[in-house]
């Protein structure tokens, strides 16, 4: 199953890797790229897409990710178009990049290489949800990254891992924090196991160049602090409330006996409890197994090495709002750490042991990925998927389900039939953000997702922005998120739902749902 060290960085596995990222990646833009309209967290992304475009700046103007994101959609953008197709095709090169990474991390150590075609489906199949393919893709990317460590030891790949850390820091602070964890550790590991005297110094220097590299990495986002007025205190704000407030909502994990998706059969909840419970079995013996390694081994075990400390980190994804899209986000180092278990109990594993586990995990891991895909899931066996429907979506033609689209044509008619054209500005809240550019308006406040509670300085805020461009419309949808009544924007932003209640009228829509209120100030 290995050649030579079994680690080797082979152009043929390299070119290899390539042609089955880029066919899954085409394969999943063309057949999937039409499909479906997350008018939430996709909106959310796709407006601040927009307002890139226009000239504003992340975080300072508008709420939003880290910066990088939106520029790499807004520069590929330009070859691949600006509507909401433009911005998939975008993500879905991403996704290549991504997914090639751990194709080639995979086929450094793993043989026969025909396997890297069914490991490589699966891999594409839990690149989901479609605006989240950044996480999956940078999971992939840092444990390429930390097998460059173990297998080309010197200060240069150190530095240039830095770097890689930077960079994947400015599409998402968690990734920092998550690269900067796995991969400092490393380097000290390593120094560790091939020390030939005192084995601190060597480690730190190693620390010294990964960070030079960091900033470096890095350089971008600390450009715009030093060169865009109001950005550094907007970073430094948005690091501040998620410290206080969290991430996200939090959902307790759901273990294999607690799983609570009801409407999936036997099979089917048993692979997704399965895939749940993956991480916490594989990383302690990948973590274990590396310590018990000796230095002559360490190639041989590159892959089991990385994944297993890059997933320790990328744990916390998927355990602070533990459901199947945030698994998704964070899952695919377990999957290559488990692949590459048989090279735990020896150095070249019997073929037929390596190939069992990896058609095991294919086979319960696709079973997973087909049952909580939100585009994959309406095909699963068994069910009987309505056909989908052309609708025109800011000059593209998505696919999407009947009641999908017939909610958008609702929203949009009724703001044809009341809210001016001239109108450049409406509050929309809590959460569907797509509704800003498909009804062709822009928030007027700096927050356009509302999630949390909002304390008293940030209701007076959203208040005074409000008064300052003279707002005259409001749509809500007072949903309550996760079941929770506290959420509702009425009781999460009470400040703000009693200076509508007072200075705006509700205008009737029987077209759209009950919990659609439409305000007009008179």
């Amino acid at each position: 199953m290995t050649e030579g060290r079994g680690a080797e960085h082979t152009w043929r596995s390299v070119g290899l890797a390539g042609l089955v990222a880029l066919g899954l990646s085409l394969a999943s833009a063309l057949w999937l790229g039409p499909q479906g309209l997350n008018l939430a967290d996709e909106g959310f992304l796709y407006y601040g897409i927009q307002r890139v475009a226009e000239g504003e700046v992340p975080l300072r103007d508008f709420q939003s990710y880290e910066p990088a994101r939106y520029y790499w959609c807004v520069f590929w953008g330009k070859l691949f178009g600006p509507g909401l197709l433009g911005m998939r095709r975008s993500i879905a090169l991403f996704q290549f990049f991504g997914l090639w990474a751990g194709l080639v991390a995979f086929g450094r150590s793993i043989r026969p290489r025909w396997l890297i075609v069914p490991v490589g489906v699966l891999l594409a199949l839990w690149m989901f949800p479609r605006h989240k393919v950044f996480e999956s893709s940078l999971a992939m990317m840092a444990v390429l990254a930390a097998q460059t460590l173990i297998l080309v030891p010197g200060r240069r790949v150190q530095f240039a891992c830095g770097v890689a850390t930077g960079l994947a820091a400015t599409f998402g602070r968690n990734h920092g924090i998550y690269w900067a964890g796995a991969l400092g550790l490393l380097i000290l590991f390593l120094a560790f196991k091939r020390r030939q005297g005192p084995w601190i110094p060597a480690g730190l220097r190693g620390l010294g160049s990964w960070i030079a590299g960091i900033l470096l990495g890095f350089s971008p986002v600390l450009a715009l602090g030093l060169f865009v007025p109001g950005f550094a205190q907007a970073l430094v704000d948005s690091v501040l409330f998620f410290a206080r407030e969290g991430s996200n909502l939090p959902k307790p994990y759901p273990w294999p006996w607690s799983l609570g998706y009801g409407n999936l059969g036997p099979l089917e909840r048993f692979s997704v409890g399965a895939l749940f419970l993956l991480p916490v079995l594989v990383y302690p013996l990948g973590i274990l197994g590396s310590f018990r390694t000796a230095r002559e081994a360490l190639a041989e075990r590159s892959l089991l090495i990385a994944a297993s400390w890059v997933g320790l980190f990328y744990c916390h994804q998927a355990s602070v709002r533990s459901d199947a899209m945030h698994l998704a986000q964070s899952v695919h180092p377990a999957l290559l750490a488990c692949v590459a278990l048989p090279w735990l109990l020896r150095a070249s594993p019997r073929p037929k042991a390596a190939l069992l586990v990896g058609t095991t995990l294919c086979a319960v891991g696709s079973v997973a990925a087909l049952s909580t895909h939100p585009l994959l899931a309406r095909y699963r066996w068994g069910t009987d998927p309505q056909p989908l429907v052309e609708a025109e979506v800011l000059g593209d033609t998505l696919r999407l389900e009947q009641g999908l689209a017939n909610y958008v044509r609702g929203v949009t008619g009724v703001f044809e039939s009341y809210v001016p054209a001239e109108e450049r500005y409406v509050f929309m809240a809590p959460t569907y953000s797509a509704f800003y550019p498909l009804l062709g308006k822009v928030s007027p406040v700096w927050r356009i997702y509302f999630l949390w509670q909002g304390s008293v300085e940030s209701q007076d805020r959203i208040i005074a922005e409000l008064e300052e461009k003279s707002v005259r419309w409001v749509f809500l949808i007072e949903t309550a998120v996760d079941g929770r009544l506290d959420l509702r924007f009425q009781n999460s932003h009470p400040r703000v739902w009693g200076y509508f209640q007072a200075n705006f009228e509700r205008i009737p829509t029987p077209a759209l749902p009950p919990n659609h209120v439409l305000l007009r100030r008179p």
